[in-house]
């Protein structure tokens, strides 16, 4: 005869119901851990943007030609902003070399009743003259090489390289930790085309891609791509420093 008391269904019932409230518990505080885990994460995050902004291009007047001329090695630089709360690192920041040559041809294009203009061959250097001519194009294998620049100073003509350089910084902070920025850029062939459009006063929007990669601090990589509009705005000619530029608003538009 069994002496073992048989559970009633109340009790059952309260086994279940305690059961079920056990799981319910569990799964409640796994979920928070997981939220808490997200929230922590997200505040963490880097963002690096391009934003909005003006640029000032110095330029040199020619006395005896009354001409303006860019400094052959001025370097035109347009801020970067980690506007996240958490550290960027492995930042590089690098132009779309498609966008570039388009911009090139375009501004070479609009520039064409104003400017003399040449393209040659590398083989063809010493019959080619481009120190003759406003800009020549440079190719070898047919694939552009370089620019040479007539309209620079101190030297008469300047030859850019169309390669492009990438910026990399190991670790962008959060402006709102050190309320400053970094800097990239412009190609330098393009910095007096920009010269050229000021002078004749040309409105015409020239158009850069920039591709911008980086990590958080997890190692979690992040890539963006910003097309960067620039507009000519105005000349300033500072009198007291004996100085003259020339303005260009730049619109950022997330790709």
């Amino acid at each position: 005869m069994s002496t073992e008391k048989e559970t009633s269904p109340t009790e059952k019932v309260n086994y279940k119901l305690d059961l079920i409230s056990f799981i319910i518990s569990t799964l409640s505080i796994f979920i928070s851990g997981i939220l808490i885990f997200y929230q922590v994460t997200q505040d963490r995050l880097p963002t690096v943007v391009c934003l909005n902004c003006d640029i000032e291009i110095e330029i040199f007047k020619n006395n005896d030609e009354n001409d303006m001329l860019t400094c052959s090695e001025q370097i035109v630089s347009i801020p970067i902003y980690n506007i996240g709360v958490g550290t960027a690192q492995n930042c590089e920041l690098t132009w779309d070399s498609e966008s570039v040559y388009n911009a090139y041809f375009l501004l070479l294009d609009v520039l064409g009743p104003y400017i003399s203009f040449n393209k040659f061959e590398s083989k063809d250097l010493l019959n080619a003259r481009p120190y003759l001519y406003d800009y020549s194009l440079q190719y070898k294998n047919q694939k552009l090489e370089s620019i040479w620049v007539s309209n620079t100073y101190p030297e008469k003509s300047q030859i850019y390289s169309v390669d492009l350089e990438s910026r990399y910084y190991p670790y962008l902070l959060p402006v709102n930790e050190t309320n400053s920025n970094e800097f990239f850029y412009l190609p330098k062939p393009v910095v007096p085309l920009l010269v050229d459009l000021a002078k004749y006063k040309i409105n015409e929007p020239v158009s850069l891609d920039l591709e911008i990669s980086f990590q958080d601090i997890a190692g979690k990589a992040y890539s963006e791509k910003y097309r960067l509009t620039f507009t000519f705005d105005e000349f300033i000619e500072d009198i007291d420093n004996n100085k003259n530029y020339c303005t260009y608003k730049i619109v950022s538009q997330k790709l």
